[in-house]
């Protein structure tokens, strides 16, 4: 897990607030933001509080000096393998007329279960420290713990790399299972995914791949 903490204004920290000021940013740096309809079923559950705190800014109440300081802690977790996970085609074509992907990304009571214990780790550290303390939202409300999780468009896990066939799609040097001459080399090869940018070892396999290939077809 890789924990983020975000400088807020108290009045930020409610949650359809947040959901505003968050939707706001990437509409303004013409960017597709995440999890859009998490955000919009925020924003309409509390609509006042949006309003109020739009009304703060335009009369220029958005930087008062006298709002409490917080934190909004962000987590990236590892997401469990999980084989009802896929990566299809869809019946929906691109410009060249080739076929979307169709990504289905299924969570799991263990991926439920990393995130609350996260929590907890991160509020234990804090008081720890004596940095602060942290209040859990969703401590009380299991059913809403992944309502806003989110990708981060690194699709891993789809060709995974074993050395049983029926487990994985590649052996150990990238080769796919029954053919001579067909190599793989990318994060579809990860048995499970990081909570990290994948693009490193993205690069380490390739090389150790085109080693690998040197090395056999070399005359």
């Amino acid at each position: 897990c890789r924990t983020t903490l975000h400088l807020v204004q108290d009045k930020r920290v409610a949650d359809s607030v947040h959901s505003f000021g968050y939707l706001a940013d990437h509409v303004a740096a013409v960017e597709l933001p995440e999890s859009v309809d998490y955000h919009l079923s925020k924003i309409m559950n509390d609509p006042l509080s949006v309003l109020r705190g739009a009304l703060d800014r335009a009369r220029g109440l958005s930087s008062g000096d006298d709002w409490p300081i917080a934190y909004v802690v962000g987590a990236n977790i590892e997401p469990a393998p999980n084989p009802d996970s896929r990566i299809l085609l869809s019946d929906e074509r691109d410009a060249f007329g080739l076929n979307k992907a169709a990504v289905n990304w299924q969570l799991t009571e263990l991926d439920r279960e990393t995130i609350r214990r996260a929590q907890e780790l991160i509020a234990i550290e804090v008081g720890r420290s004596g940095f602060g303390r942290v209040r859990i939202d969703m401590e009380n409300a299991e059913d809403l713990l992944l309502d806003g999780t989110g990708t981060h468009s690194h699709h891993m896990g789809s060709t995974r790399m074993h050395d049983d066939p029926r487990l994985g799609v590649t052996d150990a040097d990238c080769r796919v299972h029954g053919l001579e001459n067909l190599y793989i080399a990318g994060s579809s090869l990860f048995p499970c995914v990081g909570h990290a940018n994948p693009t490193m070892t993205i690069v380490a396999l390739a090389l150790r791949l085109g080693d690998h290939l040197n090395e056999k077809f070399s005359i």
